[in-house]
């Protein structure tokens, strides 16, 4: 019986990340759940680059996201997603967290980098991103790191092929 549960489960994750070439099985995971008779094993999706949300506004999954205490349109999250760095860790940042924040409502797991969604969006409350909102890169080199090593599949539940 467990087998099958294992199996049916395996089965609901492949055609649960359809779009997605890389799905992964694992227990204690927050997504789609099937119940064996000890442990609850999940799926959840693969990560997609920065470029790739870049470059793909029609597969975004939501048509505004809040960044700190700021709500931003997509047309303003493509603007920001546009806007060269330039020395700015708060573009860089925010360029790594709107990936992130995508990754997430396209369904991948958040456990390895939500503590640093949290801080992120922290450092920046308040900041308007699209008015002028700056931050030393050293203040953010660590937070942006993370989400870039999430983004690209380094860390979390990898990265789509």
């Amino acid at each position: 019986m467990r087998k099958l549960n294992l199996f049916t489960a395996l089965i609901a994750c492949l055609l649960l990340t359809f779009g997605c070439n890389k799905t992964n099985l694992a227990p204690n995971d927050k997504s789609v759940n099937s119940s064996t008779n000890d442990k609850s094993y999940y799926c959840y999706k693969c990560t997609y680059t920065l470029g790739y949300w870049k470059n793909h506004p029609e597969k975004w999954p939501v048509s505004s996201l809040t960044l700190g205490s700021i709500t931003y349109t997509k047309d303003q999250l493509l603007q920001i997603l546009n806007t060269p760095v330039q020395g700015n860790g708060l573009i860089a940042l925010a360029h790594q967290l709107i990936a992130a924040l995508l990754n997430i409502a396209n369904g991948t797991n958040d456990n390895t980098v939500d503590e640093a969604i949290q801080d992120a969006n922290t450092l920046i409350d308040g900041l308007n991103i699209l008015n002028g909102g700056f931050l030393a890169p050293s203040e953010t080199s660590e937070l942006t790191d993370t989400l870039a090593d999430y983004n690209e599949g380094i860390i979390g539940p990898g990265h789509c092929d």
